[in-house]
């Protein structure tokens, strides 16, 4: 696991702010989807797996024995015509990426698409990572509502909300909730895998283009994670 910090250095502000387009990357269950909640509304917030096919999920689902991976034609196709819609004009604001990249190449490619098609966003890689232990245990914990969020391939992914008077309930709509099929234990800990594998390239293709990542602790509430992320985007501003 990378090195983690909930401290932000203070820096000079300048007096200008370009909008950011904030990538939330790290290992399943660190609390990304529910980070971004928090921060933006849901219309500012981009996951890839909603801009593709139900035959193109269906095609990479991830199961105990196949991680699934949607081909990088398809992830351009996606990148391009998200960043250069009217609904994420760099005048309409912030714009945060949910679990997204998950590569070192998806970085390089995502980095020369938004060259092209988005130069007047600033780039800011965020990492939230936290110990396996804490992975594995909040994973178990957690729940997905299929009538709140309506999946093309009929496997919603972010945590719904429980309700308090019954826990195998939503708390927004009331319907049973069920366990992500990707958060079962031998699915969950080859995801983990494929991510610890994955992050080095990560990290060093994001500096290979002069950008520093920001590894937050996971296992922070996700009131001091709104709290540091709030203070590193104000501090980045104008880059």
């Amino acid at each position: 696991m990378a090195a983690v910090t909930d401290e932000i250095p203070e820096r000079p502000l300048p007096a200008t702010k370009r909008p950011a387009a904030i990538a939330v990357f790290g290992p399943p269950a660190a609390g990304k989807s529910t980070l971004c909640r928090a921060l933006l509304d849901p219309a500012r917030v981009f996951r890839l797996r909603e801009h593709v096919s139900g035959q193109t999920l269906r095609a990479t689902q991830t199961t105990a024995t196949s991680l699934g991976w949607i081909e990088p034609d398809e992830v351009a196709r996606v990148l391009h015509e998200y960043f250069t819609s009217d609904a994420t004009a760099p005048d309409s604001g912030d714009v945060l990426l949910d679990n997204f990249p998950g590569t070192g190449d998806q970085v390089h490619q995502w980095l020369s698409i938004m060259a092209e098609a988005a130069p007047g966003y600033r780039v800011v890689p965020v990492e939230l990572d936290a110990e396996d232990s804490v992975l594995l245990s909040r994973a178990a914990c957690r729940r997905v509502c299929a009538d709140c969020e309506p999946d093309a391939a009929g496997e919603p992914r972010l945590p719904a909300a429980i309700a308090k008077a019954n826990p195998s309930r939503c708390g927004d709509c009331g319907s049973i909730l069920a366990r992500r099929p990707t958060d079962e234990p031998r699915t969950l800990a080859h995801r983990i895998l494929r991510y610890r594998r994955a992050s080095a390239a990560i990290r060093i293709a994001f500096a290979d283009h002069g950008l520093p990542v920001w590894t937050l602790d996971g296992s922070l509430d996700q009131q001091r994670h709104r709290a540091l992320l709030t203070r590193l985007l104000t501090n980045e501003q104008g880059g």
